[in-house]
């Protein structure tokens, strides 16, 4: 990274310390309202009995790891101020978050100084910095987003300065792998992305690389659709392990055989013998893939499989690599490579196996000893709360259920959901009415007028794509969510987006300086300033308004449930909540107890998984059950557990109920 900071940076620094002042110095009540998200007490309350010397546990009995590493190890000093002021950590965090988001902008702005016009880059940071939409993920809430995009930020900015005619030095390789450490510690799911870019990082200087990103991010949506479009969503999860291995499968047969059959440098001044090849290799890598998941059917573990889903699979193989082509042919040298793939291998392969030995040796090495870890000192080697979230989905639970259609499956839709690029969504519906334009014509759009401004070399638009490595980012991301709904995850959350904002606006920038390419640079300079003007008003108006100094102003009293407990439990006590991060870092004299398991024990979620965590209750001696009636009562996986042990007390909102749990062999209601 640079040395020097730009006058930008400086006026950027300035505006995010003095509008976040504003928030860490606000009373109590008010600054609550900068951290309403449940979750990221979650973190606050681990930490804190972390450094009290509880171990990593939120209610100092049971030992959990469901959280991300990272950002974990950044708020365990923090909150070892707590035994001082519950608030002063809440106020030292706020600064925290806005210096990562602030180097995420700086970031942002020194990536596209490289490939745009300033003003745009300047334009595309204050956009990140301060646009409400994405502060309110990376910087409110306290969560892990804010130091995971940070850290994604600056491995795209590292590949970013990669020349594009030169080969990777072994230690920029290792700098990629290290900075790839950090990101996926900061988010265990980045994962997926981080695999992609280090692919397209060994490939730096290969004229094929986008086309393998293309290739890698085609044949995945092209074996899931096979899946879905022969069983249908409800269908499909059943099936789910046998369209993930033989989308692995896809991936490590394809990727060669269209390598050595010549699809990464078809000559298309003959187009029959081109066809004629595409038909061959692919055919041919098609039935490799058929015959080996017929024999991976065989495996238990894996199970059997619709056959007529490889037919389906065949024929998008086909048309992706018809695509992928011709598209590579228009945009890049028309002229076939010099050399036959087997000699480019043989001259290449040793490079190429020295950088993806730094790059995933790091990588892998880090993933590796964190599971150890956790299988060591929790008894599984990944965060409970991320297998507690996939097995909702498998049970009729109020957390959500499965997707069920297109539009949220591919993480676009905008429905009432939570969706991957709402970012990229509200970006391309600023002039225009979303309610009048559907998203998908939007897109479509877009896209018609970016395949333009590829084709014209002057405006710069395809050397930006390259350089930023943003193809590659793009397939991480769009596999990432996939990941998520073909596994029936329910429950997502907005800030598990990370790298979906960040694609979205490093596309966008680029996307919007091409197609200004002609226009004056100090018209640029005076439009950048007035809508980064027009940004930072709207988010300096949206700070007074949810952060008043008069808390007579504030909507909502977030302590009022912990204020009913202290007033309706006794010192001691331990009370049972679905969530209950806030009221487990706030309430004094008292033991909030994580129902849900997304923050609880190892051992907890076995009993939870066979509706019979009442044991684990009944061990620890739970006094109380507080929460919404009908979750406790009626919902899976409660309603079970809880059959004949919950005696109403007290109503504290209409439908939270405070409850007496009764042990086992104690007279039901």
């Amino acid at each position: 990274m640079q040395k020097r900071f730009h006058w930008f940076e400086i006026l950027l620094a300035i505006a995010v310390l003095v509008t976040h002042g504003y928030v860490a110095l606000a009373p109590n009540a008010s600054l609550l309202m900068w951290f309403r998200n449940d979750d990221a007490f979650f973190y606050f309350k681990v930490a804190q009995n972390i450094a009290a010397g509880l171990g990593s546990s939120f209610d100092g009995i049971g030992l959990t790891n469901g959280y991300h590493p990272l950002w974990m190890l950044a708020c365990i000093p923090v909150f070892a101020l707590a035994k001082f002021d519950l608030y002063l950590p809440l106020r030292l965090l706020t600064v925290i978050l806005a210096g990562l988001n602030l180097g995420t902008g700086i970031l942002l702005f020194r990536l596209l100084s490289r490939l745009t016009r300033q003003p745009a880059a300047m334009l595309a940071a204050s956009f990140w910095v301060f646009y409400p939409g994405i502060h309110a993920q990376t910087t409110r809430g306290g969560l892990e987003i804010g130091i995971n995009v940070f850290f994604l930020a600056w491995l795209l900015y590292a590949l970013s300065q990669l020349e594009p005619d030169r080969p990777p030095t072994l230690r920029q390789m290792a700098k990629l792998g290290l900075l790839a450490s950090l990101a996926v510690l900061s988010r265990l799911d980045n994962i997926f992305i981080l695999l992609i870019l280090g692919i397209w990082a060994v490939w730096r200087n290969e004229r094929f690389r986008n086309q393998a990103m293309a290739y890698i991010l085609l044949t995945t949506l092209g074996v899931l659709v096979s899946f879905i479009a022969r069983l249908g969503f409800k269908r499909f999860y059943d099936f789910a392990v046998p369209a993930m291995a033989m989308i692995a499968i896809s991936l490590a047969i394809r990727l060669p055989i269209y390598y050595f059959g010549g699809l990464t440098a078809l000559d298309w001044r003959d187009k029959p013998k081109a066809l004629g090849r595409i038909f061959v290799v692919v055919s041919l890598a098609s039935g490799l893939v058929g015959l080996l998941m017929l024999a991976m059917s065989l495996i238990p573990a894996v199970g059997g499989f619709p056959r007529s889903a490889l037919a389906l699979d065949w024929a998008l193989a086909l048309l992706s690599a018809l695509l992928v082509s011709r598209m590579g042919a228009w945009l890049g040298n028309k002229e076939p490579d010099p050399e036959p793939p087997l000699a480019h291998f043989k001259a290449r392969w040793q490079d190429w196996f020295k950088r993806a030995l730094v790059y995933f040796g790091i990588l892998g090495g880090v993933v590796l000893v964190y599971m150890a870890a956790n299988y060591f000192l929790f008894g599984t080697p990944m965060p409970v709360s991320g297998q507690i979230k996939q097995w909702w989905g498998s049970i009729d639970t109020v957390y959500g259920k499965r997707v069920q259609d297109w539009d949220v499956f591919l993480g676009f839709n905008s429905e009432g959901r939570v969706i991957a690029f709402a970012t990229l969504r509200e970006i391309l519906s600023f002039f225009t009415l979303p309610k009048t334009v559907p998203f998908w014509g939007l897109l479509a759009a877009y896209a018609l007028v970016g395949l333009g401004l590829l084709s014209k070399r002057e405006t710069g638009f395809g050397s930006g794509l390259d350089r930023s490595a943003w193809l590659a980012a793009l397939t991480g991301a769009l596999i990432h969510v996939w990941s998520y709904n073909a596994r029936g995850y329910v429950a997502l959350r907005e800030w598990y987006w990370a790298a979906q904002m960040l694609v979205s606006v490093i596309g966008i920038g680029l996307f919007w300086d091409a197609l200004l390419k002609n226009l004056n640079p100090k018209r640029l300079a005076g439009v950048s300033a007035v809508l980064g003007l027009a940004v930072f008003a709207a988010f300096t108006n949206s700070i007074v308004r949810l952060v008043p100094y008069d808390i007579s102003r504030l909507s909502e009293d977030l302590t009022a449930d912990v204020r009913f407990l202290e007033a309706n439990t006794e010192p001691g006590a331990l009370i049972g909540m679905t969530g209950g991060g806030m009221a487990g870092y706030l309430i004094h004299d008292r033991t909030i107890v994580n129902l849900d398991g997304l923050i609880n024990s190892v051992e907890y979620f076995r009993l939870l998984r066979q509706f019979e965590s009442d044991e684990y209750l009944d061990r620890i001696g739970l006094d109380y059950v507080f929460g919404n009636e009908y979750i406790v009562t009626e919902s899976d996986p409660y309603g079970k557990v809880f059959d004949g042990r919950l005696t109403p007390l007290k109503t504290f909102a209409n439908p939270h109920v405070l409850f007496r749990y009764l042990q086992e062999g104690e007279a039901g209601p």
